[in-house]
């Protein structure tokens, strides 16, 4: 190295770099002159000071040098700024605080420079010295490489992995914490917003959200770094609160987007919102303005557990009145974009559009897919097909011109990824992606996606132009398929259904998936999970808001529905196995080619699903659950204990809340898996789709000849056995009291056994009961019957509330002559809405003990009930005789007598004006009698129908009668029903 001589008086060389009034710095000697300098010397003082030319005053602005200034709009940054520390005013300060876009040259400073001292004794600083105050540096809208540079600075468990990703940990919580979001209650969105049972919504009031979103503010305002380096001259650094502000839309469609701003503390937290909201051109941040929706994460900050309201450290806050949200002890960053979804789950709806909690893509001919389901059931991987383009992978509105994703990115759920199973998402993880969560080698920094270490919800958010077959705009026209994915532990669902409207409602509003042993402490055996609309916990509306929307736009644009089962196979979860993606995957490709429409069904019992015969490429006893298990009995038992669940899951929603009409509520629920208890042994149904269509060749048959065919409704009530109940569950009565009169036959048992104390129905059974009549008399008009006569006598359900030896109860259904017949009108009145009263009779019995149910004044108890069933117009009344004459106390009991003469209807011809048929053994005697006397308008036979197919023709002509053999009735055979002679077969013989 050549070093310049010592001056005269020893004094070292001195060298400095001075600014000239323009161009760069030039070096030059200090006051004296080198002593003795040659040519070469002059050479090499011309070499250094002008063949590399400093062109910076200092270190500090060669850093300012490397990165080249954009062309900025002052006026547009200026009303930016404006709309961020609005954003920022808390209660304590009327105004907000100043905002410094970026890092300013005044402030970003070497704690060495000659200016530290000048800048910290400016008049400008002084100003700002009050904590309250303070300037605010804002980092707004920062680009991708800039949040990278920030998160390795300042986050500690920030790192770039192998693949560019931006791997970092989202602290103690590492997923959602849906019972600690709040909705505000307040009056002008109470009336809308779904509370009480099965609604994700808990309430806060105003104040507790207002304290909430002032220590939000507060502790974003507070976040600050000091200036310069630590030791040295760092005590007069300036201290300034460093925060993040993302401005983004959320909705693709331009006429139905909207504005969000998230104001944070991390780096982290900025890029996953730079990923998820749509980012916003220049021209279009200019003019961004006010947002409609804020967020304050201040999530690395905890809630006061002592504010109203708070349960823990945690509180995800939203006050849809003033369209914010606060996040306080929580950085899992999916909070934030869910608090999105939240806010569009309620003003969509509004405007006549639908969210939806959805994947979705789209086929080269314009065919849209939305794919429905939760965690773990393949919706991500499914709707990120390939050979199809993409419109987005998670949350969706289907609105007047078609469909449009909600996000600008991805969030993808990545244990156990790999490149082979899903290689767009696995290319998708670069630079710009954010990883949460994940393991990695600390050498390498490759991510080890199998690892769940720190948890099992290891994430991945990314742009969603990352994906090849991405379609930006992420925008599509009406969806002319849905897919409906469940993931069924128990093994008996199809691995694709057909779906009617009314049964796509009926599973998107149950929104069934299950978990399986291992996936949570505590689940050992498959566990259903229902979550309406397939994301329960962003649903403010009612389930039955969103499920109207979607009715009226799948009949209005001709959208079909399929429901396909991603799960178990060939058993339940530990014995079978999972259904082979590539299986999945062909199902799909069949739908989007048509495939499916043409395929032959078959209609699978208890759920009254379609199930395709045959696909192309799928063995075919796949497509049959049953096949596929070795053991019949044990597939039974499993589907019935699902579809018990799926019926007492959908008990919730029966309510239409305004949105559906009752008669489209009903068809809804009776869509879905159906158990009926059969009473009694070989006792037939008209409960099930396999039932109805069981009934309908027997009708057919029937008309066939000019015949007319009835169905009897009847409900055994207590009159069974927990053998034939769903789950082995008691029978259902009026009271808690036995027959103790007679037995009855169990199967189990192989023998006769007690009558087991039957379980007193609560009010709100019985309306299901209710309901239950309704839904067989509106199956029994499916099956092909003209009519329905609802069976009220012989000790049965509705003859066990008639009679006050069974109805021991206190409440509106007991007591009283008027209550104790509350139960039979309500059955009436329903069956008669549903099928209309000129096709509904209904059989009663006055008098008599079969199975225990009398009553101590039959005559006042009928004679009411007959007058108010004047007011229905029913097509009949169904009366056993109840052989009585009168004596001198009046009329009286005579038995099961066959007397001819007495006037045994007469007292109740009197009250009831409409048409009467009489029961009871009649003999062809006592029926002309009953018809000539005027005391019924007909008569009705039972065993000796059965006995004499031709009875009509020989009561005409007064021939002998068949005798009936009481051993073949109520059994499962044909034997004793079709096998007694006609008259002609007599006589040949």
């Amino acid at each position: 190295m050549v070093q310049p001589e010592a001056a005269a008086d020893d004094e070292p060389l001195s060298i400095s770099l001075e600014r000239r009034s323009r161009g760069p710095p030039e070096l030059r000697r200090q006051s004296r002159d080198f002593r003795g300098t040659s040519a070469d010397d002059d050479s090499l003082w011309r070499m250094v000071s002008e063949a590399h030319t400093p062109r910076a005053h200092d270190l500090h602005e060669l850093h300012q040098l490397q990165k080249k200034q954009s062309d900025r709009d002052e006026a547009a940054k200026a009303k930016q700024a404006a709309s961020i520390s609005e954003t920022l005013r808390s209660g304590m300060r009327s105004q907000g605080p100043r905002v410094v876009q970026r890092e300013p040259r005044h402030l970003d400073y070497s704690a060495t420079s000659p200016r530290s001292l000048e800048h910290q004794a400016c008049a400008f600083v002084k100003a700002m010295s009050d904590a309250g105050l303070r300037p605010v540096i804002v980092y707004h809208n920062l680009s991708t490489a800039e949040l990278y540079e920030l998160a390795l600075a300042h986050e500690k468990g920030s790192h770039i992995t192998s693949s560019g990703a931006l791997a970092t940990l989202s602290g103690a919580k590492t997923g959602r914490s849906p019972r600690d979001k709040r909705l505000v209650r307040e009056p002008s969105t109470e009336g809308d917003v779904w509370w009480g049972e099965g609604s994700p919504n808990l309430e806060m009031n105003e104040k507790s959200f207002l304290l909430n979103r002032e220590r939000a503010v507060d502790y974003l305002n507070m976040q600050a770094r000091r200036h310069g380096p630590e030791g040295g001259q760092a005590g007069l650094g300036l201290l300034a609160p460093r925060i993040y502000v993302v401005d983004g839309y959320a909705g693709w469609d331009p006429s139905a987007r909207y504005k969000v701003r998230l104001v944070c503390a991390r780096p982290y937290h900025a890029l996953f919102m730079h990923n998820m909201l749509i980012r916003p051109s220049e021209e279009e941040l200019a003019a961004f303005g006010q947002p409609d929706f804020t967020i304050y994460n201040a999530g690395a900050f905890p809630a006061n557990r002592f504010t109203t309201y708070m349960t823990s450290s945690t509180s995800i806050d939203i006050s849809l009145k003033q369209q914010e949200m606060v996040i306080l002890g929580a950085q899992y960053a999916g909070e934030m974009k869910k608090g999105v979804f939240t806010l569009l789950n309620y003003f969509m709806p509004k405007r006549g559009i639908l969210p939806l909690h959805s994947g979705c893509n789209m086929g080269d001919n314009g065919d849209v897919t939305l794919f429905f389901g939760l965690s773990g059931t393949g919706k991500t991987t499914l709707s990120a097909d390939p050979r199809r383009q993409l419109i987005g992978d998670d949350e969706h509105c289907w609105g007047e011109d078609g469909v449009f994703n909600v996000e600008g990115g991805c969030y993808a759920k990545c244990i156990g990824l790999s490149k082979e199973a899903e290689p767009d998402i696995w290319r998708a993880l670069r630079f710009g992606a954010v990883l949460e969560n994940v393991v990695f080698d600390e050498d390498s920094r490759e991510v080890d996606y199998d690892n769940n270490s720190i948890t099992e919800n290891t994430r991945a958010s990314y742009p969603v132009s990352y994906i090849p077959s991405a379609r930006i705009p992420c925008r599509g026209p009406h969806p002319r398929n849905i897919v409906m994915l469940c993931c069924d532990a128990f093994g008996v669902l199809p691995p694709v259904s057909r779906l009617s409207v009314d049964q796509a409602l009926y599973y998107f509003i149950s929104g069934y998936t299950a978990k399986v042993a291992g996936t949570e402490v505590g689940v050992v055996e498959p566990e259903a999970t229902f979550s309406p609309c397939f994301g329960s916990a962003f649903l403010v509306w009612h389930p039955t808001k969103y499920a109207a929307l979607l009715a009226d736009k799948m009949r209005q644009h001709g959208t079909q529905a399929w429901l396909i089962n991603t799960g178990w196979t060939g058993g339940s979860y530990g014995i079978g196995h999972r259904i082979r993606l590539r299986h999945t995957r062909t199902i799909v490709d069949a739908i989007h080619a048509g495939q499916l429409d043409k395929a032959q069904y078959t209609t699978l019992p208890v759920l009254g699903l379609q199930a395709p015969t045959k696909v192309a490429g799928v063995p075919e006893e796949l497509l049959l659950p049953v096949k596929t298990w070795a053991d019949e009995a044990a597939y039974d038992a499993k589907l019935r204990q699902l579809a018990e669940l799926f019926i007492a899951n959908f008990n919730k929603y029966q309510v239409a809340e305004g949105y559906l009409t009752q008669e489209q509520a009903q068809c809804i629920r009776e869509a879905g898996p159906q158990l009926s208890a059969a009473g009694q042994m070989d006792t037939p149904g008209i409960y099930t789709a396999e039932q109805i269509e069981a009934w309908k060749p027997i009708t057919e048959a029937v008309h066939a000849k000019g015949g007319v065919m009835l169905l009897q409704l009847w409900h055994m009530g207590r009159a069974s056995h927990t053998d034939f109940q769903p789950n082995g569950d008691l029978p259902l009565s009026a009271s808690a009291i036995p027959i103790t009169s007679m037995q009855v036959f169990s199967p189990k048992a192989g023998k006769l056994v007690d009558f087991p104390t039957p379980h007193a129905l609560e009010v709100d059974e019985i309306a299901e009961i209710v309901q239950q009549y309704r839904q067989g008399a509106r199956n029994a008009m499916l099956a092909g019957f003209d009519g329905v006569e609802i069976h009220g006598a012989n000790g049965y359900l509705i003859d066990q509330f008639l009679k006050d030896n069974s109805n021991r109860r206190t409440d509106a259904y007991g007591g009283s002559i008027e209550n104790r017949c509350r139960f039979a009108l309500e059955v009436v009145q329903a069956v008669c809405e549903e099928v209309g009263a000129d096709k509904v009779g209904l059989r009663l019995q006055a008098f008599g003990t079969y199975q225990d149910a009398f009553d101590s004044h039959p005559f006042a108890l009928i004679t009411f009930l007959l007058e108010e069933l004047n007011k229905y117009g029913l097509a009949y009344v169904h009366l056993i005789e109840p052989r009585v004459r009168r004596g001198a106390a009046g009329w009286e009991s005579v038995g099961q007598s066959d007397e001819p003469g007495n006037p045994t209807l007469l007292p109740f011809r009197l009250v009831y004006s409409g048409l009467i048929i009489s029961a009871g053994g009649h003999s062809r005697e006592s029926a002309i009698e009953t018809l000539t006397t005027g005391r019924a308008d007909l008569v009705c036979f039972g065993r000796q129908f059965i006995a004499n197919p031709d009875l009509p023709h020989r009561l005409r002509v007064n021939a002998p009668l068949n005798h009936y053999d009481r051993s073949t009735f109520y059994t499962s055979t044909d034997v004793g029903y079709i096998d007694y002679p006609a008259l002609e077969e007599v006589s040949e013989q």
